[in-house]
C-alpha cells in the first residue's frame, strides 16, 4: 500500500511538496513551465508533452505553475514576486518560474 501512495504523489508533484509543508513555512520553487513568450516553443511543449511524461516520470513540458501558484492565492515573498525567465540554452525545458511562497 505504501506503493500506491508513493506513485500517486509522484502523479501530482506540484501539490505534494505544499502537501507536506508547516503552516506558516515557506515554499521554495524553481520550475519548467510553458513558455509566455515564444509561440512555437509553447506549441513544441504541448506537442511534445505526451512522449515527455511517460518518459520523464510524470514530467509536463506545458504546466503554468505560477498560474496555478497564483490562482491557489499564496502570499508570494519573493523580492520581485514570482520571477518568469527564459534560459534559451536549456531549450523545451528552458521556460523557468521560480519565488517563494508562504504556505
Amino acid at each position: 500500500n505504501n506503493n500506491n501512495n508513493n506513485n500517486n504523489n509522484n502523479n501530482n508533484n506540484n501539490n505534494k511538496n505544499i502537501d507536506y509543508s508547516n503552516s506558516g513555512g515557506k515554499y521554495l520553487f524553481w520550475e519548467h513551465v510553458q513558455s509566455e513568450t515564444d509561440p512555437g516553443l509553447a506549441m513544441q511543449q504541448t506537442v511534445l508533452t505526451p512522449l515527455q511524461s511517460f518518459l520523464g516520470d510524470g514530467c509536463h513540458l506545458n504546466r503554468r505553475t505560477g498560474e496555478s501558484i497564483r490562482k491557489a492565492g499564496f502570499d508570494i515573498f519573493s523580492p520581485g514576486g514570482m520571477e518568469y525567465v527564459e534560459f534559451e540554452q536549456f531549450g523545451l525545458i528552458g521556460p523557468t518560474v521560480m519565488g517563494v511562497v508562504s504556505v
